[in-house]
């Protein structure tokens, strides 16, 4: 089956669900795999990444990231804003370019399967003529901060546009349910033999890292508590705050001998330096977009058998019998202090908590169900 997948993530970044799902659709369907477009305003973190997809998109043949699956990835542009002079352009931009790509790979009776409620793109969902369009809802779009406000106008056509929905959270597919019946939850997952597996090594850049090593990956955005991290680190000087992944914040960065901010790191690696951490942690702000978050780095970390510790977002109390919850800077590094005292056994234990959330598990649960639902031979 030809697949055209609309995905917010790029391929080459942080490895998350639309890159996990897609590769395993690659392996039996043809996927047109479309870099993410932005629903916000660009913020000073984001001209890097800007020009370096302006400089992207002009390359004239889509690329092949994958070989061992059939899979092509699109840098597509569109212009940032939502006024009705930029709507157009982008609209038929984003049409003209996708399509000539769809044509050039001889792309037909098409699913269409979109991860974010980007205003253009669902605008322009039905040129595709597609044979059906799934809808995968993974964040609460509409409480990002200096998204387009639109948003979840939107999102609400999509949802009710959609032959079929899923959703990682309770909270979205309650939500999701409202508009369009044929609304199913798939929580996220992970490769627990990738993260549990042997043959893991120390980084070179974590060599020189003295224990206790408190460590984190994932993007450091908008929904990271950067007081509640400098907390901890001011607490504990004796602590090295490990930190992977992008740095997306407007904000500047907290500034400590004992913070470390180590930027992007590979998918292949991070393994590696999850198994390097003493403790992991998911300092995640309160808010509405962090209650209808379901973090990979919470099944990545158990995977690799590591001490948790975690503020109160519903995912991570779901598995409070392995990940300890904490509130602020007192709380999180008590519980931290725990952490670090724990015995090798519970380790074990939180494998054991991360094997039925594997992504094969979760991709036959989205197979089966379209092909249910839906009555596609998806493979």
């Amino acid at each position: 089956m030809d697949i055209l997948y609309l995905s917010p993530a790029d391929w080459g970044g942080a490895r998350g669900r639309f890159q996990h799902i897609a590769l395993r659709l690659a392996r039996s369907n043809r996927v047109m795999y479309t870099d993410g477009l932005g629903i916000r305003r660009i913020g000073k973190c984001d001209w890097r990444r800007s020009s370096s997809k302006v400089i992207q998109s002009l390359r004239p043949t889509a690329k092949r990231p994958v070989t061992e699956c059939d899979l092509y990835c699109l840098v597509p542009l569109a212009i940032p804003g939502q006024s009705p002079s930029i709507q157009r352009f982008n609209r038929t931009l984003l049409h003209q370019f996708i399509s000539f790509h769809l044509r050039q790979r001889s792309f037909h009776d098409k699913l269409v399967w979109i991860s974010y409620p980007h205003p253009d793109l669902v605008a322009i969902l039905d040129r595709f003529r597609p044979r059906a369009v799934i809808y995968d809802c993974v964040d609460e779009w509409a409480h990002f901060k200096s998204g387009y406000p639109n948003i979840a106008d939107v999102e609400e056509e999509l949802v009710k546009r959609a032959d079929i929905v899923f959703s990682t959270m309770p909270s979205l597919h309650e939500r999701m349910l409202r508009w369009n019946p044929n609304s199913f939850l798939v929580p996220n997952g992970v490769d627990v033999e990738f993260f549990a597996g042997p043959g893991l090594s120390e980084p070179a850049d974590m060599a020189a890292i003295p224990h206790p090593r408190i460590g984190f990956v994932g993007n450091i955005a908008e929904w990271v508590d950067l007081d509640l991290i400098e907390g901890i680190a001011r607490a504990r000087r004796d602590w090295h705050i490990v930190l992977v992944g992008n740095y997306q914040s407007n904000r500047s960065r907290p500034v400590s001998e004992n913070i470390l901010w180590l930027g992007y790191r590979p998918y292949d690696d991070v393994p590696d330096y999850v198994a390097s951490f003493d403790a992991c942690i998911i300092p995640f702000q309160d808010c509405k977009l962090t209650r209808g978050a379901d973090p990979l780095k919470l099944y990545e970390y158990l995977a690799a058998g590591k001490p948790v510790i975690s503020t109160p977002i519903p995912r991570s109390i779901e598995f409070s019998d392995v990940v300890e919850i904490a509130k602020g800077t007192d709380e999180f590094v008590s519980a931290i202090d725990t952490a670090l005292s724990d015995d090798n056994g519970s380790s074990e234990q939180r494998i054991a908590a991360a094997k039925p959330h594997s992504w094969n598990g979760r991709y036959r649960t989205i197979v089966d169900m379209t092909k249910k639902h839906l009555a596609m031979e998806l493979q």
